[in-house]
């Protein structure tokens, strides 16, 4: 999925904070970066319809900490 359409997503998820989003960043497969007008930063992953993450970065890349690597 592109970007612009996990963005879409979020205003749908999250309506309340895609008001106060200032922009939005790509982060990885349906993921984007949202910096919010106070300068907070979060990470919304959409998976889909019932499903999807909204974590702050720390709490993202702790997640991360814990995947499985391949290669």
């Amino acid at each position: 999925m592109i970007h612009s359409q996990v963005y879409g997503h979020y205003k749908e998820c999250l309506p309340d904070c895609a008001g106060n989003t200032k922009e939005y960043f790509p982060n990885g497969k349906n993921s984007i970066r949202v910096r919010q007008y106070n300068g907070q930063e979060f990470v919304f992953t959409f998976i889909g319809p019932t499903s999807w993450k909204f974590e702050t970065i720390d709490q993202f890349l702790a997640g991360m900490k814990g995947e499985r690597k391949h290669g």
